[in-house]
């Protein structure tokens, strides 16, 4: 008894499984693979399983298994471009999570389902950036607190900020999502000839009003894997602390954090 073996089919199914593999890995890291290096790396990852399927029996498992983790950091390295050692541990760690619950929903879909490889691999991506989009919702991320550096004029002021989903404030006139924080967390930066303009707001339970807003020369918002530099973004002023207790002094609009 004998088995066809067609490596140029093997080598093309690796290939869509491995685009795929990349792809979601960098959508749970939060980074934005370049088209040549996710290809590259689907392509180092083919390569490399084509060539440990024809490795004779004999080499032994730890070849296999050193080869599969070679690869799987090498395809992490080439698709995420990540260089720190511990990214590159997180997005190793991150590939092998994904590959097993990619090829848990694949195998399930291939029991039951008459469809090729292919079909049944896309399939199965869709299914698991479904789950994992709604594992993500469901971790209800209110209290995320961040690290913020706002600067004006040559001077930076360092504090704690609140992503808060309740947040939805915008300026009026260009739309531009608005965070909010209190006089006392940016009087070192604004002086007398800083431009103010005026923000409308409307909260739950308490009467609209307006709030002075500034635009800053950049914010950057201390996220993993990789900070967010916001350029030119819009701050209102509270006269009162925006937490009572103290644990952050800057009110979040989550739509520059999500992006």
């Amino acid at each position: 008894m004998y088995y066809e073996f067609y490596i140029d089919v093997y080598f093309l199914e690796n290939l869509f499984m491995d685009l795929i593999l990349i792809g979601i890995t960098c959508r749970v890291l939060k980074i934005r693979p370049k088209a040549v290096r996710w290809m590259a790396a689907a392509i180092v990852g083919a390569l490399g399983a084509c060539a440990l399927m024809i490795q004779p029996l004999h080499s032994g498992i730890w070849v296999i298994v050193l080869g599969d983790v070679l690869l799987g950091l090498l395809m992490v390295k080439i698709g995420c471009g990540v260089r720190q050692k511990k990214m590159l541990l997180k997005g190793i760690v991150t590939l092998y999570l994904i590959s097993f619950l990619l090829g848990g929903i694949f195998q399930m879909l291939f029991s039951f389902l008459p469809l090729s490889v292919i079909v049944t691999g896309g399939i199965s991506s869709l299914i698991l950036v479904w789950l994992l989009d709604g594992y993500k919702k469901m971790k209800c991320r209110t209290q995320d607190i961040y690290q913020v550096t706002l600067s004006l004029k040559g001077k930076t002021e360092v504090m704690q900020a609140l992503r808060d989903t309740g947040n939805h404030l915008k300026e009026p006139y260009g739309g531009r999502p608005v965070c909010i924080t209190d006089s006392l967390s940016v009087k070192e930066l604004v002086d007398d000839s800083v431009r103010i303009f005026y923000i409308p707001y409307h909260s739950v339970g308490k009467d609209a009003g307006i709030l002075p807003g500034i635009t800053f020369d950049y914010m950057i918002i201390a996220r993993e894997p990789v900070p967010v530099r916001i350029e030119h973004p819009v701050i209102a002023i509270s006269k009162e602390p925006v937490s009572i207790k103290g644990e952050y002094q800057m009110i979040l609009n989550p739509l520059l954090i999500d992006e």
